[in-house]
């Protein structure tokens, strides 16, 4: 081969690792920027929730013991086992 096509050919090969590192660097950016987002929204949403049941405490307690029902039911309708 050529020495002026093994160039091209390396020089391709070389813009073509560039730009996968480019988009790999974007996506590890951009999925930083998601989790710290999540973040922050769960740590809002855990507040709320605390200043609910802090204000609620009896209805807490009420809409717990209801989802462990539920959930304790589904769990025995899902595995057949019947009382």
């Amino acid at each position: 081969m050529n020495t002026r096509v093994l160039k091209s050919i390396s020089d391709a090969g070389a813009a073509v690792v560039g730009e996968v590192e480019n988009a790999a660097t974007g996506a590890v950016a951009s999925g930083a920027d998601l989790a710290g987002n999540a973040g922050r929204q769960a740590g809002i949403i855990g507040s709320e929730l605390e200043a609910f049941v802090r204000k609620n405490p009896i209805a807490s307690v009420g809409g717990a013991a209801a989802v462990g029902l539920l959930v304790g039911l589904a769990v025995m309708a899902r595995s057949g086992t019947s009382r």
